[in-house]
């Protein structure tokens, strides 16, 4: 079944102390900038929020930040450490979601990027959390608001010799 979105908030829209904040100054005046986007995803049992994220990216060529969600979580995989990872079956209440999805091309090729973090409750309490691998799953309806922007420019670091690298090296910041 397809995602329904349930709203949308733009400009003055109900959540228009969000908006304000990414506002723009224009003649000295604080303006809701048009580039931005608030949308509340509605997702059935058993749909994939991975997909169904970069499809909502792409089809309108925005970057999507996850800013809140509820509901539960089927299947998912999330890493341990670098090495390893665990998959997680069931019924999980979502506790925390956080990630973003950026749409990027290079010569035509898609090169999206995107990171997700979750942290969900067990049915006997414990707390999993980390970073997902390529799907999750809702166990039932699930509400996911996200915030769209414009896609942030992709940085190329090569050149015709491999990668950029400096000469000088410093972890000071």
């Amino acid at each position: 079944m397809v995602t329904e979105y349930i709203g949308i908030a733009r400009k003055n829209g109900s959540l228009n102390s969000f908006v304000n904040s990414t506002a723009m100054r224009v003649s000295g005046r604080r303006v809701p900038n048009p580039d931005y986007e608030v949308l509340f995803l509605r997702f059935n049992a058993g749909e994939d929020i991975v997909d169904r994220l970069f499809s909502v990216s792409q089809s309108r060529s925005r970057a999507i930040r996850i800013m809140s969600g509820f509901g539960s979580i089927a299947r998912v995989t999330v890493y341990v450490d670098d090495d390893r990872s665990s998959e997680y079956w069931g019924n999980y209440n979502l506790l925390s979601l956080d990630g973003s999805v950026n749409p990027l091309y290079f010569n035509g090729i898609n090169a999206s990027t995107w990171n997700f973090t979750i942290s969900m409750a067990a049915p006997d309490g414990a707390v999993i959390a980390g970073r997902t691998a390529d799907t999750m799953i809702t166990a039932s309806e699930t509400t996911i608001v996200v915030f769209l922007s414009p896609p942030e420019p992709m940085h190329d670091t090569m050149d015709d010799n491999g990668p950029e690298v400096s000469a000088e090296s410093s972890t000071e910041e």
